[in-house]
């Protein structure tokens, strides 16, 4: 089905559909490995296109014919155009269409029996007034809706814990325009946990230690980990990689991915979403795995062997978000990075609240050092947005 890619991989055309900041981060992995990478869509001032030689066409179907291998920085595209190039595209078109859809996340994950929060998927035909009442019966302690599609961030959200509003059936109509809705049952978490894996062509699989993660207006904030080394069952780390890789297998899932779990109160684990490519909580891998999920991810595309997932002892990442109230266009000061720890920038045009601007890694022998460069990262930032909000 795929062209053999994995004797001539230097010098191959990789093609990012995307040109944020996996983009960038995809394109440098490339870079290092001697692939000529180029994105879709063109735009010299956005964070993937400044580090790449072709920020490649306006026209899609130039663009992947140019391309030995497309790939995604995000699941927000429309399958159709693609169609004629399928055998080039990672992962998998059919693969793709799954997972785009939270909804259809939730079926396909109960299809396999790995464990998710109850849910209900609204049915259009219905009256969407008594779907909205029936979630109060289904839902007793209290349901989110989501969109199936477009939903990121915190974005596509609505809570509902008592009678449904005006304001929830807007949600749901708004939703509606994009694709399906759903409603899932509110999990008392102890903690939320991530997994990043990654499949090859080959059939071979391997993934990063299970971690845990911690979001800030439902925007990942900061991550750490191994989850092991703070308090969190080791073998939870097998039964979620066990998962990830039945999940692959039936979908052919090509490349990185990722698992965002709950941990419940209890003990247990539900996965909660699947993200079809490179993740936010996998950026700690660039300095703290011998191998990064970028880099993994291309390997994974072209069938070459992937490299070792091994990580150090404990590891943070924290994302610099744009402040509360600040809307800043054009260039802006760096934070300083502090003893031990790694900036990686994303040249974004402008500042907006919640906007992701970069991230620091930190790598340590222990959970504890780990605490304390996270206090010392921490306080670093909060010296940076007082200066971009002061001045």
């Amino acid at each position: 089905m795929w062209p053999d890619l994995k004797e001539k991989f230097i010098q191959s055309r990789i093609g990012i559909m995307g040109n944020g900041q996996l983009g960038r981060m995809l394109a440098l992995a490339a870079h290092n490995l001697g692939m000529v990478p180029s994105v879709f869509p063109a735009n010299a001032k956005s964070s993937a296109a400044q580090v790449v030689a072709d920020a490649g066409s306006q026209d899609l179907g130039a663009f992947a014919r140019a391309a030995d291998a497309i790939i995604f920085e995000n699941e927000f595209i429309d399958c159709e155009p693609l169609e004629p190039f399928s055998q080039k595209c990672y992962p998998v078109l059919s693969a793709m269409r799954v997972l785009q859809d939270k909804s259809a996340q939730k079926a396909q994950l109960s299809q396999l029996q790995i464990p998710t929060a109850p849910y209900s998927i609204y049915d259009p035909s219905e009256p969407l007034a008594a779907w909205l009442r029936s979630l109060r019966e289904s839902f007793a302690e209290g349901c989110v809706i989501k969109w199936g599609k477009q939903g990121y961030d915190g974005r596509g959200l609505h809570f509902l814990k008592g009678e449904p509003t005006v304001d929830s059936e807007a949600f749901v109509e708004k939703g509606l325009t994009h694709g399906p809705v759903y409603a899932e049952s509110l999990i008392p978490f102890e903690k939320e946990l991530a997994l990043v894996a990654c499949r090859s062509r080959s059939g071979e699989f391997s993934a990063y230690p299970l971690l845990i993660t911690e979001q800030r207006d439902g925007i990942c904030h900061v991550v750490y980990g191994p989850a092991s080394e703070f308090g969190v069952d080791h073998g939870l780390h097998e039964q979620v990689c066990e998962w990830a890789k039945r999940l692959s297998t039936s979908l052919d899932l090509v490349g990185c991915f990722a698992l965002e779990c709950f941990l419940s109160k209890s003990g247990e684990v539900l996965v909660n979403e699947i993200a079809p490519r490179v993740h936010n909580s996998g950026h700690f891998s660039q300095d703290a795995a011998a191998t990064s999920q970028f880099e993994n991810h291309l390997r994974g595309v072209l069938g070459l062997p992937l490299g070792s997932t091994e990580t150090a002892p404990a590891f943070l990442m924290v994302n610099l978000l744009g402040p509360a109230d600040l809307s800043v266009n054009g260039a802006v000061p760096l934070p300083v990075p502090v003893s031990g720890a790694h900036l990686h920038w994303y040249a974004k045009d402008g500042i907006r609240r919640g906007r992701k601007l970069g991230h620091i890694n930190a790598a340590a022998a222990s959970a504890a050092e780990i605490s304390r460069l996270r206090e010392a990262i921490e306080s670093s930032i909060q010296v940076w947005e007082e200066k971009l909000i002061h001045g």
